[in-house]
């Protein structure tokens, strides 16, 4: 399941990085925008991935909430910020075949020694 979800957060990172949505080292959404994608992939409500991506770190956000405010273009609005330094790590790491499936074969293999 981690997998999953950190496939689509790089998608969708990948996504607002073509369409140029960047502010101070985050990628920028409307938290409606960024539910019409998450529920294209309905194995968990778009709500719950927000969650899991915010007790990840993966965006920033105000307490009790998935948004938080942004200046964008002279406009303070709610936005969902995701954090374009966990978005590249978790590409890169992805890349280079270190999946966290393929640590956990690692990890249990060198118990077995």
């Amino acid at each position: 399941m981690l997998l999953v979800v950190i496939r689509e957060f790089i998608a969708i990172c990948g996504y607002l990085e073509k369409t140029g949505k960047k502010a101070k080292g985050y990628l920028v959404i409307s938290r409606d925008e960024l539910e019409s994608l998450l529920n294209k992939n309905r194995y968990l409500t778009a709500l719950e991935k927000l969650k899991i991506w915010k007790s990840m770190n993966w965006i920033d956000a105000d307490e009790n909430q998935t948004t938080k405010k942004v200046c964008l273009d002279g406009v303070r609005r709610r936005c969902v910020k995701l954090d374009v330094t966990v978005y590249q790590t978790m590409k890169e790491l992805l890349a280079r075949g270190q999946s966290p499936d393929k640590t956990s074969e690692i990890r249990q293999g060198s118990q077995r020694k």
